[in-house]
């Protein structure tokens, strides 16, 4: 009996010692795997850019690494887990970029190159990947089905390219983001409603592309939501009410579009809306109560749309309010005393509505005022100068 237990501890630890062999021999040859890509991908580059990466070379010692390399980060095994070549003006395409040989990749940060063909299908072996960010580019053609399935995303990137096509609703299985930016490139079509599943989303930036149709009431299941980037597309229809339960909302961008109907009245009822900007829409009716008081503001454009009310009633005093645009709608009254309480004001535009009175003399204190349209309004008397 103890011969055989013997036997069995000498079995185990062989068996240890050769699982050991096996593990070391596997991460040698993902190593070198991974060498071999990174090279392969340098070597396709534009000369030029094959330049930009020095140290992306074989050395004379017996197990070479890329961990030392510029843009390459590790972890304890040696293993690729980040590349990052921000802004250092790479020409090239990821053609010959072998996605598959960096199965513990975590972050792909490409971002303000010249790089340029399409996103290759294959991107979506990235199975481990937290961050991808291709902005600023020149990636052209669709957005491959396949980004929807790095689950494990939190940062998706892809403005400021030349990108078309549709938003693929596989996107949706990406219930990690937090942060989707799809701005300043050619897609088209209609906003998918599954994005309202993203609900982890604090960052949605679709603007200055070509969709169409209207917002999804879904959007307003994405609770946390606080930048939600629109503008610059052809969107129309009304805002849903779902809206209203953005309460997180610092940013929100609606310019540029042909959007209808009135805005929310209660808009800014979680008190933290910063910049809104609705210009050059077809919104009707009056400003949202929830607007008048929405003390947090720095900045808003409701300028060229259809808006009325009483200019002196329908708006509050905005201690941080930088700048406000209210010309090209039919809002009547004077132009309040009031406006001399935002202290921060550099400038007041409320051109081309109806109103009429004389300009306060309060207003003429305002020391960092310098910009004031007053131009196709009503107004009579003359304007102080500064004392």
């Amino acid at each position: 009996m103890m011969q055989f237990k013997a036997v069995l501890h000498l079995s185990f630890i062989f068996l240890i010692f050769h699982l050991a062999i096996v593990f070391a021999s596997s991460i040698q040859q993902q190593r070198e795997e991974e060498l071999e890509a990174l090279l392969q991908w340098k070597f396709s580059l534009q000369n030029k850019s094959q330049a930009l990466l020095p140290s992306w070379k074989l050395v004379p010692l017996p197990n070479p690494s890329p961990c030392n390399w510029e843009g390459i980060i590790c972890n304890n095994a040696q293993i690729v887990n980040h590349i990052i070549l921000k802004s250092i003006g790479l020409i090239g395409t990821l053609e010959h970029f072998n996605f598959s040989s960096f199965p513990n990749l975590l972050t792909l940060d490409l971002y303000s190159n010249r790089l340029s063909g399409t996103i290759p299908p294959s991107i979506g072996k990235l199975a481990e990947l937290i961050k991808l960010n291709l902005s600023n580019n020149g990636f052209e053609g669709g957005i491959p089905k396949e980004v929807g399935g790095l689950v494990k995303l939190t940062l998706l990137s892809f403005s400021q390219n030349l990108l078309s096509g549709s938003i693929p609703s596989t996107i949706r299985n990406l219930r990690s983001l937090s942060v989707l930016n799809l701005g300043s490139n050619h897609l088209s079509g209609s906003i998918p409603s599954e994005l309202g599943e993203l609900t982890f989303l604090v960052e949605l930036r679709l603007h200055l592309n070509n969709l169409t149709g209207s917002i999804p009431p879904s959007l307003g299941d994405l609770s946390g939501l606080e930048v939600l980037s629109l503008y610059g597309n052809q969107l129309s229809g009304v805002l849903p009410k779902e809206i209203n339960k953005l309460t997180n909302l610092t940013h929100f961008f609606l310019s540029n579009n042909t959007i209808s109907g009135s805005l929310p009245q209660t808009l800014c009822h979680g008190g933290l809306l910063q910049c809104f900007c609705a210009s050059n829409n077809n919104f009707s009716g009056s400003v949202p109560k929830g607007l008048k008081n929405c003390t947090s503001l720095t900045r808003l454009r409701l300028d060229r749309n259809k808006f009325h009310g009483n200019i002196s009633e329908d708006f509050g005093i905005y201690p941080y309010l930088d700048y406000i645009d209210l010309s090209y709608n039919d809002f009547y009254g004077e132009v309040s005393p009031k406006w001399a309480k935002c202290r921060l004001l550099k400038s007041l535009k409320i051109s081309n509505n109806q109103i009429g009175g004389e300009f306060p003399a309060e207003l003429g204190e305002s020391s960092l005022l310098h910009v004031l349209d007053l131009s196709s309004n009503n107004l009579s008397g003359q304007i102080p100068k500064r004392s």
